[in-house]
């Protein structure tokens, strides 16, 4: 089971978020060393808690999954098939909810039988 997300993309999506060119110009947006931004990566660190979830933000992502998601990354062991259950719940959870907002929306738009009568 794979994370939702990996690492790296929440760095891109934060750096083509806030518009930065280099990691160093990410790095100063987020508060965080350069060199942090470097070590993750090139996979030598994981981020801490606080990081990730200001990666997430910066990048425009909930940060409730981005912790989720560094769990999973760091996990061993029983916890990892513990955090690989946590994130399929999360995945099915929100395709539920995609599938009843398409259902909303789409009972929304369509007119009721005695509505499209009146039309005539």
């Amino acid at each position: 089971m794979t994370s939702t997300k990996t690492l790296d993309q929440y760095i891109d999506e934060a750096k083509s978020n806030l518009g930065s060119r280099s990691y160093r110009q990410l790095s100063m947006a987020v508060g965080l060393d350069p060199s942090v931004i470097h070590s993750y990566r090139t996979n030598r660190a994981k981020p801490s808690e606080e990081a990730i979830i200001r990666i997430a933000l910066a990048g425009g992502n909930d940060p409730e999954i981005a912790l989720a998601d560094l769990h999973l990354w760091t996990a061993k062991g029983a916890a990892l098939s513990i955090w690989e259950g946590i994130a399929r719940k999360i995945m099915a959870t929100a395709a539920a909810i995609a599938l009843l907002i398409s259902v909303a929306v789409v009972g929304v738009a369509m007119p009721t039988p005695a509505s499209a009568g009146n039309r005539a």
